[in-house]
């Protein structure tokens, strides 16, 4: 047993001082530090080769911090198989997440794995439904057992789960986003699990790593788990999709299971302390001045509607450009939203943006079929039709990516710094900031809610509005769907782009993984 003193721990990152600290306010000392393992089989030491015991300083060695509460209820020394599963060579990332949990710690406690992920699993069969699911409730049953140990405290969840929910097709996959919000409201709330020397589990740290894309749906299913990191506090998705050691299209290779573990095992501590900014704790946002959407989703025009709160007496008016391929359709998750097909183009009338001081801001989802720079939106003085300002994707100069750029007349403009990505939804944005002299402004741009980068702009008089083209010559037409396309005629704050995008986001906010 190591020494039970945590409040002289190093101060390895945020989790520690503020667990030294609730020790303080609390009085308790755990003996015993818990990490759940739950999921598929990556997580239940799916690597099927590889040493079953290292020597010393090998990655695989015993470690006297590290134990694992075995089938029989035993609190016993870790190693591979954690899980306890037939397979003689069988490794998983569950002895690396251990290892690296105890590091962080400073070696003052002794860190428990409870082993509770069964392969094949997943929530389209039931097995992790809260209250009912087989694996949910034998989960329940083992880490009650760890609670019920003198001075048990639960450190949080580690998992790896989706290859199933992705096999069980489109309906599933749907549903996988609000099936591990459930989970996890679950396991923090108080139905099912007993407190622990420290209380509840409301904000312990959960974390997930991406699946093996090598199948149909997986990275949809990706997508989801990473979105969780906007919506839930304590939460942190490990990206892992840089591990190709595959043995097969669904386990990872032994050694990326051991990379796999350190990085969750430390990713825990970070997702200890990240809150998520939810909307009520940003700036309002205005109501727009002009709002695109699609009211249904089948093949026609008139399914695009346009909502005008200028209450000016001359409603805005939509126009198919080319008399076809602009409709409503359903875009995933998004359901009724809008498609280009690379030749449609759509004109906002009785509607112009002024030349300064305006927020453009949508939802798209990219085809990248062609290397010219395609337009989000145009806006174009109809008189002269020069200077335009366009808000649209640029190619960098080897054509491999899109950037989010905003240029003005003499092709000068505002390029972005991360990279979009093809047919997945993202938030995009543009604000016009009028410069305090006059005579022009400065463009702002933001990728998911994160400022991409600014520049001064010319000024022009009030400008036409086209969605998927220039103005001037309907060129550089936009592949690919869109959503929510809303133009303020005011700068909106950084703080009121974030707002925007979570309210509007649905089922597809992205947000980075670690």
């Amino acid at each position: 047993m190591a020494g039970s003193n945590l409040l002289d721990l190093p101060s390895i990152g945020q989790f520690p001082r503020a667990f030294a600290h609730a020790l303080a306010r609390h009085g308790a000392t755990p003996r015993r530090v818990g990490v759940t393992l739950w999921g598929q089989s990556n997580m239940g030491d799916g690597g099927n080769s590889g040493p079953v015991m290292g020597r010393p300083g090998e990655p695989d060695a015993l470690d006297e911090r590290v134990f694992y509460l075995s089938a029989a209820g035993n609190v016993v020394p870790a190693k591979h198989p954690v899980h306890e599963i037939p397979a003689a060579l069988a490794i998983g990332p569950g002895l690396a997440l251990g290892k690296t949990v105890a590091q962080m710690l400073g070696g003052q406690t002794d860190v428990v794995l409870i082993p509770c992920a069964v392969g094949g699993t997943g929530f389209a069969a039931g097995d992790w439904t809260p209250g009912s699911g087989d694996e949910f409730n034998a989960a329940v049953t083992k880490i009650n057992a760890f609670l019920a140990l003198e001075g048990a405290y639960l450190f949080g969840f580690a998992g790896i789960l989706g290859e199933a929910d992705a096999a069980a097709g489109d309906a599933a996959i749907k549903a996988f986003l609000g099936n591990m919000e459930g989970f996890i409201d679950a396991v923090r709330g108080a139905t099912y699990l007993n407190n622990d020397v420290l209380g509840g589990h409301d904000s312990k740290p959960f974390v997930m790593a991406t699946v093996i894309e090598q199948a149909a749906g997986r990275n949809r299913i990706n997508d989801r788990l990473r979105r969780l990191a906007a919506t839930r506090d304590h939460y942190a998705c490990v990206e892992c999709t840089d591990l190709t050691d595959t043995p097969d299209s669904t386990h990872y290779a032994p050694a990326e299971l051991r990379i796999i573990g350190s990085r969750m095992g430390a990713a825990l501590f970070q997702a200890q302390g990240r809150q998520v900014a939810h909307p009520a704790a940003l700036m309002p946002v205005p109501t727009p001045s002009i709002r695109i959407y699609a009211n249904a989703a089948t093949t026609a025009f008139a399914d695009i509607q346009v909502e005008d709160n200028r209450n000016n007496g001359t409603p805005a008016t939509l126009t198919n450009v080319t008399g076809s391929g602009a409709v409503g359709a359903n875009g995933d998750d998004r359901g009724n939203c809008i498609f280009l097909n690379g030749v449609a183009a759509i004109d906002v009338n009785n509607f112009t943006l002024p030349s300064e001081g305006y927020t453009i801001a949508a939802w798209i989802a990219p085809t990248f079929t062609t290397t010219q720079n395609v337009i989000i939106v145009g806006v174009q003085n109809t008189a002269t039709f020069n200077p335009g300002h366009e808000f649209r994707l640029l190619y960098d100069a080897t054509s491999t990516n899109r950037y989010l750029s905003a240029r003005t007349a003499g092709n000068a403009g505002t390029d972005g710094v991360t990279p979009l990505r093809a047919d997945r939804w993202q938030h995009v944005a543009v604000v016009s900031v009028p410069l305090s002299g006059g005579g022009g402004g400065h463009h702002r741009l933001f990728l998911n809610g994160v400022y991409q980068g600014g520049r001064a702009q010319a000024a022009t008089a009030d400008r036409q509005v086209r969605i998927g083209a220039k103005v001037l010559d309907t060129s550089s037409t936009y592949i690919g769907f869109m959503d929510e396309v809303t133009f303020w005629e005011d700068a909106l704050s950084p703080s009121q782009i974030r707002r925007h995008m979570l309210e509007t986001a649905g089922a597809d906010l992205p947000y980075p993984s670690i």
